[in-house]
């Protein structure tokens, strides 16, 4: 259950992704060295000095904020659909009164 990919930070600095983590996100194949792997901080272990990363918990957020987008424009294109509903219906009221 040690399996991890050990990842170069910084000069000196190490962390690691959990294979698990790993194979369940979006990433394609094995990685090879020198491959960039954007991933967050998911713990540090500072008993065994070890930085702890995630691909899966960068990979929640981007959805999470995706939707959170989704959201505000969905609101945006309800509330311009409502006044353009609500100008048809006037426009058709006013319509039906010249007659």
């Amino acid at each position: 259950t040690d399996e991890r990919i050990v990842l170069l930070l910084s000069e000196g600095v190490q962390g690691y992704i959990p294979l698990k983590d790993y194979q369940n996100s979006s990433q394609k194949g094995d990685p090879t060295i020198g491959d960039e792997i954007e991933a967050v901080v998911a713990s540090i272990d500072k008993k065994n000095r070890e930085i702890i990363l995630s691909l899966r918990a960068l990979e929640k957020a981007d959805e999470r904020e995706a939707l959170k987008d989704n959201v505000e424009r969905n609101k945006e294109i309800e509330e311009a659909s409502k006044s353009n509903i609500g100008d048809m219906i006037k426009a058709e009221l006013g319509d039906n009164e010249d007659e």
